[in-house]
């Protein structure tokens, strides 16, 4: 009950946000988001506003200046000095950017850096180069009031850590007993403990350890700071790494502008195996879903096409939806369709594209890319064929003359347009 109440006051006092989040910051559960944009306040609401004890502000990995703090190792420190964390919260999720100056902080007799540690002391530290070990350690204890660490007493990371470059640490606890640690958005180690945290609402300071105890302070910038009352998903964890509003998508579709009667084709590009597809259109402000009916086919793969388009469908919009195993949906950027005499795609391209040979007797090459839609049409401009993630195509079977060839790659964009005898 305890809890419960504790979450209901949080949450009231929040009120309205402050700020908009960047994309790609989860706002479920969200009770913290430090961007130390010119100053330590908390920009998801009200109240829980850092003490800026010593740090000065800096650039961030974006290199935007007054926009992350350089600590310097020797007692710079930011305080939440309202007892808000529960250690004994079942899950929750601690997300920060971290770039060290150095491993041998003189500062420090272990060498160990702190970045965030609760007060009392015992509850939760997260660390740097602890012992000399150039790995990123993790400290938690079941009773903050009580000396030592019982649950990870400290567990490190499997990886090593690099200084004068921006990390991005995650740290997750889920279902009382699972610990996770991902450093740049990939998950490197896992730990399961069964001793329970007691719930004990503590403080929280950044750069240092409890400022009532020995310094082992941070010497470096530290950054956007983020604490959820859940566990976050990987795909979450990646899309904050990424600074990217998207898990899976690299590539996005293009506006086509292509003739009456012509096919077009929208893709995108994404990660891993495993997704599901599902293509929409629009003519106005709402989205609905894409049947595989005339003229659309591929609505649930990585590629729309629509055949035979005709001028009805101009100005329409398509967008495809991603999910993969996670919670994390995608939705890509908007390609609008026109329809044009032209044959003219939005974007162009830098590829260097050779058509050979040329005279030809009937097989066309396309050089400069791996693979192409090639689309011939006759010199009254009618499309008399075409081949789609292709090197080459055959117009031995029409008469000998001129022809227009058209390459344009996976995207839809136009890449070259030339002109080819047959012989």
């Amino acid at each position: 009950m305890r809890k419960v109440l504790l979450l209901i006051a949080l949450m009231a006092s929040i009120g309205v946000h402050s700020q908009t989040l960047p994309a790609y910051i989860p706002a479920n559960n969200l009770l913290l988001w430090l961007p130390f944009n010119g100053n330590a306040n908390n920009e998801y609401g009200t109240g829980m506003n850092g003490g800026v004890m010593g740090p000065v502000l800096t650039t961030d990995r974006f290199g935007a200046a007054n926009s992350a703090y350089h600590f310097n190792g020797d007692g710079d420190h930011i305080t939440i000095d309202t007892n808000f964390f529960d250690n004994g919260w079942s899950n929750y999720t601690i997300s920060c950017w971290l770039n060290s100056d150095t491993l041998y902080n003189p500062n420090a007799g272990s060498n160990n850096q702190t970045f965030l540690n609760t007060m009392p002391h015992n509850g939760l530290e997260l660390s740097f180069n602890w012992a000399s070990n150039k790995k990123f350690d993790l400290f938690c204890n079941s009773r903050p009031p009580v000396f030592g660490w019982n649950i990870l007493r400290p567990d490190s990371s499997a990886s090593i850590g690099a200084i004068h470059t921006w990390n991005h640490i995650v740290f997750v606890k889920k279902d009382d007993t699972t610990y996770h640690f991902y450093l740049n958005g990939v998950l490197d180690q896992s730990f399961t403990r069964n001793t329970l945290a007691i719930s004990y609402l503590c403080k929280i300071v950044l750069g240092r350890v409890d400022t009532n105890l020995a310094n082992e302070g941070f010497q470096g910038k530290l950054d956007d700071y983020g604490i959820w009352t859940r566990a976050l998903e990987a795909c979450e964890v990646a899309r904050i790494a990424k600074n990217s509003a998207t898990s899976y998508i690299t590539v996005h579709p293009l506006n086509i502008t292509t003739p009456a009667g012509t096919t077009a084709r929208f893709r995108i590009t994404d990660t891993g195996a495993g997704h599901t597809y599902q293509w929409q259109k629009s003519t106005g402000t709402t989205y609905t879903d894409l049947a595989n009916t005339a003229p659309y086919s591929g609505v649930t793969t990585h590629t729309l096409t629509v055949t035979s388009v005709t001028s009805t469908l101009s100005g329409t919009k398509y967008r495809c939806v991603v999910k993969g195993t996670g919670v994390c949906v995608d939705t890509s950027n908007v390609g609008k369709l026109t329809i044009g005499s032209t044959g003219v795609v939005s974007a162009g391209s830098g590829e260097v594209i050779t058509l050979q040979p040329n005279p030809t007797t009937g097989s066309i090459f396309v050089g400069g890319i791996d693979q192409a839609t090639i689309r011939v049409y006759n010199m009254v401009g009618q499309l008399i064929k075409e081949a789609d993630r292709s090197t080459g195509i055959s117009i031995g079977e029409y008469p000998a003359g001129m022809y227009v060839v058209k390459v344009l790659n996976e995207q839809g964009v136009l890449l070259h347009t030339g002109a080819v005898i047959k012989q």
